[in-house]
């Protein structure tokens, strides 16, 4: 996974962090995001049409 403030390989999406220090995803719309809810980690970034078929 990225660290925060890092642009990943995917165009889709992008790793940042707020101006009050805290992590962000900027992702086109349609994308879907995928957290573990046990520890609020993130799993996955789905592209939008990934988030389609697969679900």
């Amino acid at each position: 996974m990225a660290s925060a403030q890092e642009t990943t390989d995917e165009s889709f999406y992008e790793l940042t962090t707020t101006p009050s220090g805290g992590d962000m995803i900027v992702g086109e719309p349609g994308t879907t995001i995928l957290f573990d809810s046990s520890n609020g980690e993130l799993v996955d970034v789905l592209p939008p049409s990934v988030s389609v078929t697969r679900w």
